[in-house]
């Protein structure tokens, strides 16, 4: 039973010996020195990452503990049935993360629980060495995926080989599974009995082309395409809103650069105010200067005049406090100026972390734009391929439905053929209907002829039995075949046959015993008992004469003979020497018998096999011929004059000779006995007919319309 695409297959073992292990106190799977030594074998045999190492069930349908080691390569795994081969493979499914419905429909998982117990346990063990090894740093060199049911819910854990638990989530285990590519619910990864019973023996196209997507994977690919085209159009409307984001940014961003343009008009013009302010600084300084070096000027002309001069000095002071308190009046103006030009700068940097910020966001928008226009690009490619994929897949559906229409067609047409050939059959039988209504009108008549028949089949029968008398008492073999089983209408087939020769692709032949005269008269009752009813047969090359000559008995109302219906050659039948027994040795009954006709011959070689016949003296010349050691060659019976035969039960059992007084009968035929037996039968029939032909005119009455 292959269990999954990249795991191992189970041990080749008879399920009854699997080893059972007692549960270890390590958190190891095999122990430190199994561990290493399972893992050396199979790093040893290249084995793919992720291969199934061991199997262990606890308290797990019909296991009570079962744990089997596996060997890289494949493994088998027989035994008889309910013996838990099939358990074994779920285990497997339920531990790598399958639902109970996807292993058996109409399952839980609950239904695993052993009877009588409350929780069951499955473990699997997966090989983590090789190429494509799975965190090899957190769960070394084997991964361990445990899962733990009970009747309410179940856990499900990963371990690295040192027993640490690493995964707790399904989500990470089905993130181990995709990376080994495991996938459980693939029916050409793990096929259950069930998939395979329900996919064999459904005859519905729809669960066949189901059963395909899901074993090719494309109904996960037409999923992705379909989640894949959802994620294209959310990325779309992600970017148109991205597109109007933008537009808002970059009026933000127009409103935010007037700003900047305004707060650096604003700094010029607190430059300009700075400059003025120190060159009214400068002015007053000069014009104060001057002033002073006038009063001093003045207080050298005028010291004479120091009055004069004391009241032009107080003048100049005035003007001087005058001078500083415009000084301060200007300096006041100044320092509000500063203030305002330090809001303004505080606004400016706001504004920059702002502008900042827009670019940042810009940027951002801009990565994410070119990353979602490389993704819808990829995804609109992937899509293509995928869609071109599909279209060829379509294309060869619509070929394969082509294909069954013109197998239908034929059909149609074979089917209107056949019921053409069933209308012209109808119409056959119509006519024949037709047929047998007429005769039925003329029945007194046919009635009153069969009266006169019988009469002269009376007649015949005492000429019969004075033949025979005259045959029983003739000293040279002659044809007594003729006589056989007397009761049958030999001579009214005959006729029939004569009447409509016409109507037959080939003249049948028969009854045989017309054609076969008997060249020994002392092994006469043998060969008659040996020959039987193949005397009274009649031979037809094709089933439409079989036919023809069954529908003319019936309508003539005649017993059916034995018919061999046969292509056999228009010549007699060369058989080997090689196939006969020996002539020197044995009196065969082929050479016993002449055919007139070489198709007797032919029929008589194939249903009785007198080739292989011999006449015998004795039984004990019989017992040396058919039961000496070995055999003896080519010889299948041995017959005695009295018409008893020996032939061979297996090799070595003969049949014994029937005793005098048994009861039991001899295969050849008593002819006095015989004709007395016909002539009961005649009378009997006779009487019959005449009672039941009231009925056959009242029914034939009721019949016409």
């Amino acid at each position: 039973i292959e269990l999954v695409e990249a795991g191992a297959r189970i041990g080749s073992m008879p399920l009854s010996q699997a080893p059972t292990q007692k549960k270890q106190k390590s958190s190891g799977a095999f122990g430190a020195t199994g561990l290493e030594a399972a893992f050396d074998e199979f790093d040893a045999a290249q084995a793919t990452s992720g291969t199934i190492m061991k199997i262990e069930l606890i308290n797990f349908k019909n296991h009570a503990h079962l744990a089997v080691d596996l060997k890289p390569g494949v493994n088998f795994v027989f035994g008889k049935n309910g013996s838990g081969k099939s358990a074994l493979l779920e285990g497997c499914m339920v531990a790598l993360g399958s639902k109970a419905s996807t292993v058996k429909s109409g399952t839980r998982l609950s239904s695993y629980i052993q009877s009588g117990k409350n929780t069951a346990t499955v473990k699997l063990w997966l090989y983590n060495g090789g190429a494509d090894r799975y965190m090899p740093d957190s769960f070394g060199p084997q991964i361990l995926i445990e899962r733990v049911i009970d009747n309410k819910s179940n856990r499900h854990i990963a371990k690295a080989a040192d027993g640490s638990v690493i995964a707790t989530k399904a989500s990470e285990i089905g993130e181990i599974c995709d990376h080994f590519n495991i996938n459980v619910a693939n029916p050409c990864v793990v096929l259950t009995q069930d998939k395979a019973k329900h996919f064999l023996g459904s005859t519905d196209a729809c669960v066949r082309y189901k059963f395909f997507m899901e074993a090719t994977g494309l109904d996960v690919t037409r999923d992705n395409i379909l989640a894949m085209l959802d994620e294209i159009d959310r990325m779309g409307l992600e970017m148109e809103r991205f597109d109007g984001d933008q537009e808002k940014l970059k009026g933000t961003v127009a409103a935010k650069k007037k700003d900047w343009e305004q707060a650096t008009a604003l700094a010029r013009y607190e430059g300009e105010i700075a400059s003025l302010e120190r060159k009214l600084k400068f002015v007053h300084a000069a014009a104060a200067q001057a002033e002073l070096d006038a009063a001093r000027a003045k207080v050298d002309e005028h010291t004479a005049n120091y009055a004069q001069a004391e009241s032009k000095l107080q003048r100049n002071r005035d003007a001087a406090g005058a001078a500083e308190a415009a000084h301060t009046e200007a300096e006041a103006r100044t320092s509000n100026v500063g203030n305002q030009v330090s809001s303004i700068i505080a606004q400016i940097n706001t504004l920059k972390d702002e502008h900042a910020a827009a670019d940042k966001a810009r940027s951002s928008a801009k990565m994410k734009s070119e990353l979602a226009e490389s993704r819808a690009l990829k995804l609109r490619e992937e899509s293509k391929s995928l869609l071109a994929r599909a279209k060829q897949q379509q294309l060869s559906f619509e070929k394969r439905q082509l294909d069954a229409e013109k197998k239908r067609d034929a059909r149609r047409l074979a089917l209107k053929e056949k019921q053409a050939q069933v209308a012209e059959l109808l119409k056959q039988l119509e006519s024949a209907e037709e047929q047998l209504f007429s005769e039925h009108s003329s029945l007194p008549t046919r009635a009153a002829e069969e009266r006169g028949q019988e009469d002269i089949l009376t007649r015949g029968l005492n000429t019969l039995q004075s033949q025979h008398k005259a045959l029983s008492q003739a000293s040279g073999p002659e044809q007594r075949l003729t006589l056989l089983d007397s009761g049958k209408p030999l001579a009214k087939w005959v006729q029939l046959i004569e009447a409509n020769a016409h109507r037959f692709s080939a003249k049948p032949i028969g009854p045989i015993g017309m054609y076969v005269s008997i060249t020994d008269a002392k092994f006469q009752l043998a060969i008659e008992g040996c020959l039987g009813n193949l005397l009274t047969s009649f031979v037809l090359t094709s089933h439409k004469d079989r036919l023809e000559f069954e529908m003319l008995l019936s309508q003539a109302r005649l017993p059916f003979p034995d018919i061999i219906t046969k292509q056999f050659e228009d010549r007699e039948l060369p058989i080997p020497d090689s196939a006969l027994p020996d002539r020197l040795r044995f009196r065969l009954m082929l050479d016993a018998v002449k055919f007139s006709h070489p198709m007797t011959q032919h029929a008589i070689v194939d249903r009785a096999g007198i080739e292989r016949h011999v006449l015998i003296e004795s039984d004990e010349e019989g017992a040396a011929i058919l039961f000496v050691p070995g055999g003896t060659r080519n010889v299948t019976k041995a017959w005695l004059a009295d018409c008893y035969s020996m032939h061979k039960r297996g090799h070595t059992e003969a049949t014994d000779k029937p005793p005098n007084g048994s009861g039991k009968k001899r295969t050849g035929v008593d002819t006095r006995t015989e004709l007395l037996q016909i002539t009961a039968e005649i009378g009997e029939k006779s009487r019959t007919r005449r009672a039941e032909a009231p009925l056959r005119r009242a029914q034939q009455q009721r019949r016409q319309p």
